[in-house]
């Protein structure tokens, strides 16, 4: 069939504008569809349709339930570290939350299995939380010492620089409306002898999500509180 040309001149712009649309933002390759979504702030609340049907009031009161998952997936060995990690971190803010508890989900679980686990809970809200960390490795210039016996153990020729990416949704139990969200990244460098390596790293991982933690706390905390006073 043919298409006029000036169909075809409104078409084109329309397919460019198509291309830059919200939810087109790249995202890393190794990160599962799936898990993507549960920290998609999809249904933000100052959005079109929310703002209309909410007049942008938040529904939960403070301090509030919170239910915290960690929607990682293939990270068994540091999840429930991390959760832990999050839970007791979150858990100081006592004047936004009056309870923080963990979530264990199964792999693949939604959004809406999210919130039914967590209104089992009884819990007002949910919280998930997406990492990515990283550990990149090198050797200094003392390198050619680690093949002796002695220098391994007290020569520092190992650098590793340890990165952590954070995301995180602040969910409405009861409908599900996002209320906000976290993103933050963080960075160390790591020197170490060639028998402490392990140990250092894994101290630098939990450093570096305890400073995520203690920076969520705060950014949400003071995110929720405006926006609780922006309802009333």
């Amino acid at each position: 069939m043919m298409i006029p040309k000036r169909g075809l001149a409104l078409a084109i712009p329309l397919l460019g504008i198509a291309a830059l649309a919200p939810g087109c933002a790249t995202v890393p390759m190794d990160t599962p569809m799936q898990t993507r979504a549960l920290v998609q702030a999809e249904r933000e609340i100052f959005g079109d349709v929310e703002a209309q049907e909410f007049s942008k009031r938040m529904q939960v009161r403070l301090p509030a339930k919170l239910a915290v998952a960690d929607v990682t997936q293939r990270d068994e060995e540091h999840g429930h570290r991390r959760l832990v990690q999050a839970v007791n971190g979150l858990a100081e803010d006592s004047e936004t939350y009056e309870d923080v508890v963990s979530l264990e989900i199964p792999l693949g679980s939604t959004a809406e299995q999210l919130r039914r686990e967590a209104s089992g809970h009884q819990a007002d809200l949910q919280l998930s939380i997406l990492r990515r960390e990283t550990v990149r490795n090198d050797t200094n210039g003392w390198g050619f010492l680690k093949l002796l016996i002695v220098p391994m153990f007290f020569v520092p020729t190992e650098e590793n620089d340890v990165q952590l990416t954070v995301r995180a949704v602040v969910r409405d139990v009861r409908n599900g409306l996002i209320y906000t969200t976290f993103d933050d990244r963080f960075e160390l460098r790591v020197t170490s002898s060639v028998v402490a390596e392990d140990d250092d790293v894994r101290r630098a991982r939990d450093e570096l999500f305890g400073q995520c933690v203690t920076r969520m706390r705060e950014a949400l905390g003071r995110k929720l509180a405006a926006l609780e006073r922006a309802s009333r």
